[in-house]
């Protein structure tokens, strides 16, 4: 790369004025390290430990999890609109019950 080049890294340590930086996809820090005045950026914000969660949902386990509770919520969701009473069944029960009122309200 040249020295014009802009790259996106994280920040790992700094040692004085260098700072070592590693790509999110590389298992290594890189191997030259900036220098405080080549460096552009700042922290925001950090979760702690966040990237071992991100790490756990990436593997195999972690996506069969993902997909375990993808099936889970819909079905819960089948059995919740199968439980729910329909639009028909609420209206001919407001309908008998109508009815049932207006007979006992009748004066022989």
């Amino acid at each position: 790369m040249g020295d014009n080049t802009t790259v996106t890294h994280r920040a790992i340590r700094i040692d004085g004025e260098n700072i070592y930086t590693q790509g999110d996809a590389n298992n290594v820090e890189d191997a030259t390290a900036v220098t405080v005045n080549n460096f552009i950026g700042e922290t925001i914000f950090w979760i702690p430990e966040i990237g071992k969660y991100v790490a756990v949902l990436r593997s195999k386990r972690g996506l069969l999890l993902i997909g375990a509770l993808i099936v889970l919520m819909f079905l819960v969701d089948v059995v919740l609109q199968a439980l729910k009473p329909k639009k028909e069944d609420v209206s001919e029960i407001q309908q008998e019950t109508e009815s049932e009122t207006t007979e006992e309200h009748e004066i022989p």
